[in-house]
């Protein structure tokens, strides 16, 4: 983590939008975001590493939910079709 933080404060003014894609990455591979939370607000403070945790989270977390939503709708109208086939 010490690297990272170390490269992200390099960055400047882009280091919040690396740290967001990098939150984003973390997200979609299930990786426990606990200590990249903690670094947020490290970082950048309270404010904005929480402004920076939330646009990452929310990012990588959404197409999640919808892979979720779409295979609970598969299976619902599977279960449907295949209850009117058996009372039809």
């Amino acid at each position: 983590m010490g690297d990272l933080r170390n490269w992200i404060v390099s960055l400047g003014s882009l280091g919040p939008l690396v740290f967001i894609v990098i939150y984003i990455v973390a997200v979609a591979a299930a990786i426990p975001g606990s200590a990249l939370t903690v670094t947020a607000g490290a970082l950048f403070g309270s404010v904005l590493g929480a402004d920076a945790v939330t646009k990452g989270l929310t990012r990588g977390e959404v197409p999640w939910v919808l892979v979720g939503a779409l295979a609970g709708i598969a299976v619902v109208l599977f279960v449907l079709v295949r209850f009117a086939r058996e009372k039809l």
